[in-house]
């Protein structure tokens, strides 16, 4: 076996370390999944609009055609009476307020001499 300078082994004992310092950070990356990214930007959900809220109205009294009608959350008297084919020619319209907000557990046949 030949001699080994001092220097020479400084060198290889020093490139040893460098070696050992890089097999240990290539399989510290190769754990975690690859090599660390910068960090995303969080990304914005875009919902839709919902939909919107929807009542059930049971329309009675002198409509042309009485029953349950889906309106929309905040609809008027006067969109049930068309949403059930409009007034008869019996209906007494200026006892209902046919401006008056739809609601629900309200009933506008309490109030009004038409129905």
């Amino acid at each position: 076996m030949p001699a080994v300078s001092r220097r020479a082994a400084l060198a290889l004992v020093a490139l040893a370390f460098v070696a050992a310092l890089l097999v240990g950070r290539f399989r510290a990356s190769s754990a975690s999944g690859g090599t660390p990214a910068a960090a995303a930007p969080a990304s914005t959900t875009v919902l839709p609009p919902p939909a919107p809220a929807r009542l059930l109205v049971h329309v009675v009294g002198a409509v042309r055609h009485p029953g349950v009608y889906q309106l929309a959350d905040g609809a008027r008297a006067r969109d049930a009476v068309a949403a059930a084919g409009g007034a008869t020619h019996r209906a007494a319209l200026d006892g209902l307020n046919l401006a008056a907000r739809v609601g629900a557990a309200r009933s506008t046949a309490d109030s009004c001499s038409c129905c």
